[in-house]
């Protein structure tokens, strides 16, 4: 069975009630800066490694198990963000890949 959670921004697990809605409320306490930039990225994981790290200016998608980077996307829209929590929520690992990841290296 795939486990998921979600990280919030000071690092805690929260383990309950994973929803794309609850997904989009963890990610408007990033959106807005309020002077702790130290702690502005939440993660959306799964027990098979895959994660999708949100910062204010971009997505990181990869997996920890393997040495995959998929890579990153930015100038994403609040709604873009929540819709590829979502992909990752639902397992939709074709539709994640399809997007135009650049590369980390970038």
């Amino acid at each position: 069975m795939r486990d998921l959670w979600f990280m919030d921004r000071y690092g805690d697990e929260i383990e309950e009630g994973i929803t794309v809605q609850a997904a989009a409320d963890l990610l408007r306490t990033i959106e807005n800066a309020d002077g702790d930039e130290e702690h502005r990225a939440v993660t959306v994981c799964d027990s098979d490694g895959w994660s999708l790290e949100y910062y204010p200016e971009s997505v990181r998608f990869d997996n920890v198990h393997t040495p995959e980077k998929i890579g990153r996307l930015r100038g994403l829209s609040h709604d873009q963000r929540v819709a590829l929590a979502e992909e990752l929520i639902r397992g939709d690992f074709a539709t994640l890949r399809s997007h135009p990841w650049e590369s980390l290296d970038a």
